[in-house]
């Protein structure tokens, strides 16, 4: 680890955070885990990246179209043109909405399709 005196020398805090976020978008589909850990343990502080944590996995998860396991026992992807609210995203084979989780990258529930498929978006 580098010290964060140096560190600071080096990088402000924000810039910091913006080159740990990058790494973690850069991760390879199926290796996000792997490479946070990996970001965690270069970093002088791992709680640097907890606050941009949830919106770079949502990006990640979004822009990687991440596989997850329907509760109506499909596939479903999770996108940015499936979203319908933070966090929810449209299962149409299944008719409902999935609740899912960008940090622990599963679905927590789901709730009824209503009206979501009707508004043109």
């Amino acid at each position: 680890k580098i010290s964060p005196n140096r560190i600071e020398k080096m990088a402000t805090t924000a810039e910091i955070v913006d080159i740990a976020n990058s790494f973690i978008l850069s991760s390879p589909p199926g290796e996000l885990g792997e490479v946070v850990t990996d970001v965690r343990a270069l970093l002088p502080d791992e709680k640097l990246i907890n606050a941009s944590a949830p919106r770079t996995f949502r990006e990640y998860n979004t822009e990687q179209f991440v596989v997850v396991d329907s509760p109506k026992g499909h596939k479903v992807l999770i996108t940015k043109y499936g979203e319908v609210a933070d966090g929810e995203f449209l299962d149409p084979r299944g008719g409902v909405v999935l609740q899912f989780d960008h940090i622990k990258q599963q679905v927590n529930g789901s709730r009824p399709i209503s009206g979501e498929l009707d508004s043109g978006s």
